[in-house]
């Protein structure tokens, strides 16, 4: 699970992996007494027909090796009884615009694990649901605008005990990781010159191979990271990128989110990325959740994200 920043929980209680109310992440999740948090039960919204074949991998798992009761839900009930029976998991269904009964399902679980997008449509409902019937909400979202808003929730969620985790999904995992174990070696490092700027590079390539690479140059303040990734966008990412908004990038400066006009920049002014392994490639600015999840995880005000401009 990501990576984050540690805190002392105040007495009585919940220190988990999430957002706190002052925006950073935590690490851990204990009880009210110290002890090892396992959570009972856990409800697993998702959309049938582009249904994240790992997570309900990761839900059969659980519920049979670990003895959790996971419950797997969804709006279209025949599709999610069909899924659920295919599982040998219990199942419910509901409309996320009925808020009785989408409470009557998440106060029945411990942990909500949230796989239904576009999440921009369906994120508010069950964040909110969460916090009124007191239920954990994770989910596998990875867009900007959805984890700036839940972080809005944080100091509600807080005050209740209650973790929410969004961005949980391989999207933005790996990254965000690499993001935050940097930005902590480098700081143990050159405690003098905490990182101002955090450059991430992506490159998605065709053999499913992930290679991984950092820069932290001497005595300055200016990160880079670059990640060659597997082409494991799925179905509904794709969906989610095609219906973004055109002509803006999105980019972090002092802290806060900000749309920045898209110029078209000639190739042989674009900037160039070293992916490792002789892959040295032109790179465009993009898009990447990373953008609002880096901020959290590293406490880096001015972030912006590249992908290259080929896959191979």
């Amino acid at each position: 699970m990501r990576a984050g920043h540690n805190r002392s929980g105040r007495p009585g209680t919940t220190e988990a992996l999430g957002f706190s109310s002052t925006g950073q992440r935590v690490t851990r999740a204990v009880s009210s007494a110290g002890t090892p948090w396992t959570p009972v039960s856990l409800l697993l919204p998702v959309a049938v027909a582009v249904a994240s074949d790992l997570a309900l991998l990761l839900a059969t798992s659980l519920s049979f090796s670990q003895g959790l009761d996971v419950t797997v839900a969804g709006r279209n009930a025949a599709s999610v009884r069909a899924l659920a029976l295919e599982l040998g998991l219990p199942s419910v269904s509901f409309s996320l615009d009925n808020e009785a009964a989408l409470d009557e399902a998440v106060g029945r679980a411990a942990v909500v694990v949230h796989c239904a997008g576009p999440f921009a449509q369906t994120y508010s409902a069950v964040v909110e649901s969460c916090l009124r019937k007191g239920a954990h909400y994770v989910d596998i979202n990875g867009e900007i605008e959805v984890i700036e808003a839940i972080s809005k929730y944080a100091q509600e969620a807080e005050e209740k005990g209650l973790m929410l985790l969004p961005a949980a999904g391989f999207d933005v995992v790996p990254s965000d990781t690499l993001a935050h174990l940097v930005a902590e070696r480098f700081k143990s490092c050159y405690p003098a010159h905490f990182p101002s700027k955090l450059e991430i590079f992506f490159h998605y390539n065709d053999q499913g191979k992930l290679f991984p690479r950092s820069s932290s140059p001497l005595l300055t303040s200016s990160l880079s990271l670059s990640l060659s990734l597997g082409a494991l966008i799925s179905r509904g990412t794709k969906n989610v990128m095609k219906g973004g908004k055109r002509g803006v990038y999105y980019e972090r400066q002092d802290g806060k989110v900000v749309e920045i006009p898209a110029k078209p920049t000639p190739l042989k002014e674009r900037k160039r990325c070293d992916y490792g392994r002789g892959l040295g490639l032109t790179v465009k600015q993009a898009n990447m959740a990373d953008v609002s999840s880096a901020y959290f995880s590293t406490g880096i005000p001015n972030i912006k994200c590249f992908m290259s401009d080929i896959a191979r």
